[in-house]
């Protein structure tokens, strides 16, 4: 396992072992530089089997090379740290015969102020691109290879800002969130960037009438953009609002659906996951003094919602979405006081649903090409807040959960994305020793 840290722009590199086999037990890393640094606590959980075969062989002489033992088997061989004899990933013993939910490498800068990542994304090549707030509370976003080395750092303006949507394609990223400006509050901002984190576009939003803000963005079309946020109207209240711009930067289309309240929780908002016909929007529509979780579909031609779906008596919110091939939706947000999970079809009817993930806040889903479901949260821990990282069936059995305890104070779990192996990409923020929130990426096996 590796992990960075060290100052923001002054990145140092150190190993450490890598988790025991199957269920590890709880264990502190730290990287034992000379400066403060964090250590990240670990309880692993692993609900699915994962008995190994031990074997002793025969010592034999022969000048012929011998096979490599296959993987899985059934035996524990040379080179395996278990062997449960299926191809099941996340079931305590991966098909490469190694553990699952295993951290891999993990990324946490000592920073100076309260630095975190909201948003990740995985490229076709395999690299990464965080977004989220940088020093002086500036937006900040950053590209790191597999191995979560840093390819660039990059931070945007002046002004106090957060970026809380990252989304990727071939040949660049795309960056939104909100700057906050001396007159109303905050606008939205977003960037089309190239390779190398440099703007080829921008553009700022802002309605006059109060906070503008995007909490969630996706490609559409190759390289096309889908932003979701909320808006202020005209009498201060607030709008559920929705944006397709072409890959050049020009808009094609604006949703405003009235909320009928006034909403202050920033950076709190809306999710987005888009389908062959429609951008689905996510949150909790303020209907008789409750709350009942929501879903939004806007057709990707623009107009208005082609359907919208209440689910009465939730009494939650809806933070995350994403699709899975079939073309269900899978949802992750908070039931009451309960991290909830829950399936629905591509219409937003009711499959499945699960508390078994055991927090208050889930913030973000992701699908691997398995049809596991992976959901990322926090929820009450030793010091404070701890990052909740969880991992389900396609029909909703919890496979692990994650217990994960920077050690000192609040820890948040943001964003989750699924690589090409299968590989989690974790981010969020960490509390330091100096209490100041550090941004914190991490990668693990499936």
């Amino acid at each position: 396992m590796r992990r960075v840290h060290g100052m923001w722009g002054w990145l140092m590199l150190a190993s450490a072992c890598p988790a025991g086999p199957l269920a590890p037990t709880p264990e502190t890393e730290s990287d034992g530089d000379p400066e403060p640094t964090t250590s990240t606590t670990e309880t692993s959980e692993t609900a699915g089997p994962g008995p190994t075969t031990t074997t002793t062989a025969e010592p034999t002489s022969t000048t012929m090379s011998e096979p490599v033992a296959p993987c899985p088997d059934g035996d524990l061989d040379e080179g395996e740290a278990c062997d449960d004899g299926n191809d099941v990933n996340g079931d305590g013993c991966n098909r490469d015969c190694q553990p699952s939910a295993e951290l891999l490498f993990e990324f946490h800068p000592s920073t100076r102020g309260s630095d975190e990542v909201q948003a990740v994304a995985v490229d076709a090549d395999g690299s990464i691109v965080a977004g989220g707030l940088g020093l002086g509370l500036t937006r900040w976003a950053v590209r790191l290879d597999k191995a979560l080395e840093v390819e660039w750092s990059q931070q945007y303006g002046e002004a106090m800002g957060l970026i809380s949507g990252v989304a990727t394609f071939a040949g660049g990223a795309y960056v939104a969130g909100s700057a906050f400006t001396d007159g109303d509050g905050r606008d939205v901002w977003l960037a089309r960037l190239d390779p190398g984190g440099a703007i080829v576009w921008e553009e700022t939003f802002g309605s006059g009438f109060g906070d503008d803000y995007v909490t969630d963005a996706a490609v559409v079309d190759g390289d096309g953009l889908i932003v979701t946020g909320f808006a202020s109207d005209q009498d201060g209240l607030t709008d559920l609002w929705t944006r397709r711009y072409a890959a050049a930067g020009t808009e094609l289309w604006t949703s405003r659906v009235p909320m009928g309240v006034k909403f202050t929780i920033w950076p709190l908002g809306p999710g987005l996951v888009v389908t062959p016909e429609h951008a689905v929007v996510s949150w909790a529509r303020p209907k008789d003094g409750v709350f009942p979780e929501w879903l939004v579909a806007v057709p990707l031609t623009g107009g208005e919602p082609s359907w919208t779906v209440e689910y009465p008596g939730s009494g939650g919110t809806i933070y995350a979405l994403a699709r899975e091939p079939g073309g269900d939706l899978m949802l992750a947000g908070k039931q009451g006081e309960a991290l909830m999970v829950r399936r629905v079809t591509s219409t937003g009817e009711g499959v499945w649903s699960s508390d078994a993930c055991t927090g208050m806040n889930g913030r973000d889903v992701a699908i691997d090409s398995q049809g596991d479901v992976v959901v990322i949260g926090d929820g009450p821990g030793g010091t404070g807040t701890n990052i909740r990282l969880c991992k389900f069936t396609s029909d909703g059995k919890l496979r692990w959960g994650k217990d994960i305890d920077g050690g000192f104070g609040p820890d948040r779990g943001y964003s989750v994305a699924i690589d090409a192996s299968d590989r989690i990409v974790a981010g969020g923020a960490m509390m330091s020793e100096v209490l100041v929130d550090d941004p914190w990426l991490a990668v693990f096996s499936p």
